[in-house]
């Protein structure tokens, strides 16, 4: 098998970082969007409203672990 060189093992080091902080800030929206959802829901008047607001949030996580995961 051959050897890669530093400088390929560098770019892919470059390249997987660059997709980490990527996807550290999909992950940070994520949270703010989660916080803003039980904020709303706290402050809603009904348990349908409250339902309905996490309920967005949670199918928008499953897609950003589903994006993560490759499926």
């Amino acid at each position: 098998m051959p050897q890669k060189s530093n400088t390929s093992d560098k770019t892919l080091n470059e390249d997987i970082l660059k997709e980490l902080k990527n996807i550290n800030s999909q992950l940070l929206n994520l949270n703010n969007k989660i916080e803003e959802s039980n904020l709303l829901a706290r402050k809603s008047k009904s348990n349908e409203d409250a339902t309905r607001y996490t309920d967005q949030y949670s199918l928008f996580l499953k897609l950003i672990h589903n994006n993560l995961d490759g499926s």
